[in-house]
C-alpha cells in the first residue's frame, strides 16, 4: 500500500492552473530504541543463524509486480483466479488541518482505493503449494462496486471521472509503478511500497516493506509488513516499526493527516497527506538488531533474503500453531 492521496492533487491542480555515512543512525540502534518504546509486541523474531545456507532460490533483481486486470470487481474477498486479498486501503482525511481542504479535495482524497491480491497454487510437478503471483491495482466505485481501473480504461469501464479526478488517478497510477520486488522465490515475495506516513510530528516519506510467505505443505499464506525510514536521497536508514503479521482479507480504514504547511497557493505538495499509522497486524514481532540490518537493506543478497524469510516463516508457523491455522 502507498498513500494514494499523496501523488495527486498537487499535479492535478497544477495541470489545471499551469555502508551508512557518518552521522546516520544504524538499523540496530534504531530498532533497539524502538523496542524500548513499543508496547504490544507479542514476541521477537529469531535472528540470523551463523553458517545458515540458502534454502530457496531467490531472484533479487528489482522488478515490478503484476497489475490486476482492469474491470476486476473487488469487494472484501479476492476474486478468482486470485485466492487472497492481501490488503485493500480505503483512505479518508480525518486529522490535521482539515479547514485547509475544500469539500471537493476531500472527495478526491477518497476516490482511489489501492489493493493487493495474491494467488496460491499447487506446483504441477511436486504438488507443493507455491506463491503463483502477486498483483496490485487501483479501485474506484463503478455503479456502486469497487472496480479496478487504469487511466486508459476508466471511461470504458463506466467510472466516467472528471478532469481533476482523471489527473488524480493518472498520478496515483504512475506512483504505483514504484512498487517493486526486492526478492522473489517460489513461496515468498518481498516487495517495497512508498508511503507518506505521519511520523514524529511530520508527514514523512517512508517505505513499507511487505513479505508474503506461503507454507508449501498446507498452502497457508502469511503477510508481514514493517516500516523503513529513508533520507531525502532515497537511502534506507533503518527499520522504524516491529514486523506486523496482517490478518488475511485486510480492509484498511486508512486515516489520513493533512498538513497545511505542505500547501502552496492552495496546492498540496506530495507530502501534504500522510497515513496516520502504518497497517497494523493482529500480531507484532520485534525485529532483533542483527536481523534489523537485513530487514532494512535496500538490496538483498539471496542468502539475506533466505535469512529474512526463514525468520518470518518461523514466526508465522509458531503463531498458527498457537492460534489455529490461518488460511
Amino acid at each position: 500500500m502507498f498513500n494514494s492521496t499523496v501523488c495527486l492533487m498537487k499535479l492535478a491542480k497544477a495541470s489545471i492552473a499551469t555502508p551508512l555515512p557518518a552521522g546516520q543512525r544504524s538499523a540496530p540502534m534504531a530498532m533497539m530504541k524502538l523496542g524500548l518504546a513499543t508496547v504490544g509486541i507479542a514476541c521477537m523474531l529469531s535472528g540470523p543463524v551463523a553458517g545458515e545456507t540458502a534454502s530457496e532460490r531467490f531472484d533479487t533483481q528489482p522488478r515490478p509486480l503484476s497489475l490486476i486486470q482492469p474491470g476486476t470487481a473487488i469487494d472484501d474477498r479476492a476474486p478468482a483466479p486470485w485466492t487472497h486479498l492481501i490488503i485493500k486501503s480505503l483512505p479518508n482525511v480525518e486529522q490535521g488541518d482539515l479547514r485547509k481542504m475544500s469539500s471537493y479535495d476531500r472527495k478526491l482524497s477518497s476516490l482511489v482505493h489501492t489493493v493487493t491480491l495474491a494467488r496460491v497454487q499447487r506446483d504441477s510437478r511436486t504438488g507443493a503449494y507455491v506463491l503463483g503471483d502477486v498483483g496490485i491495482g487501483l479501485c474506484t466505485p463503478v455503479n456502486g462496486v469497487d472496480t479496478v481501473v487504469s487511466p486508459d480504461t476508466q471511461k470504458q469501464l463506466g467510472a466516467n471521472l472528471g478532469m481533476l479526478a482523471k489527473l488524480v488517478l493518472s498520478n496515483i497510477y504512475s506512483e504505483q509503478q514504484k512498487v517493486h520486488y526486492v526478492a522473489r522465490s517460489a513461496t515468498t515475495a518481498i516487495y517495497d511500497t512508498p508511503a507518506v506516513v505521519r511520523w514524529k510530528a511530520e508527514n514523512r516519506p517512508m517505505i513499507l516493506r511487505y513479505t508474503i510467505i506461503v507454507d508449501s505443505a498446507s498452502g497457508r499464506l502469511d503477510t508481514f509488513v514493517w516500516m523503513i525510514d529513508q533520507d531525502s536521497n532515497g537511502r534506507y536508514l533503518g527499520t522504524e516499526s516491529p514486523a506486523h503479521l496482517l490478518e488475511n482479507d485486510k480492509i484498511l480504514q486508512c486515516a489520513l493527516h493533512v498538513d497545511a504547511n505542505e500547501y502552496t497557493f492552495n496546492i498540496p505538495s506530495k507530502n501534504a497527506f500522510a497515513i496516520c499509522k502504518m497497517p497494523q497486524g493482529e500480531h507484532q514481532f520485534q525485529i532483533p538488531p542483527q536481523l534489523a540490518v537485513v530487514a532494512a537493506k535496500k538490496v538483498l543478497s539471496e542468502d539475506e533474503a533466505n535469512t529474512l524469510a526463514n525468520s518470518l516463516r518461523q514466526a508465522a508457523t509458531s503463531t498458527a500453531s498457537r492460534s489455529g491455522q490461518r488460511r
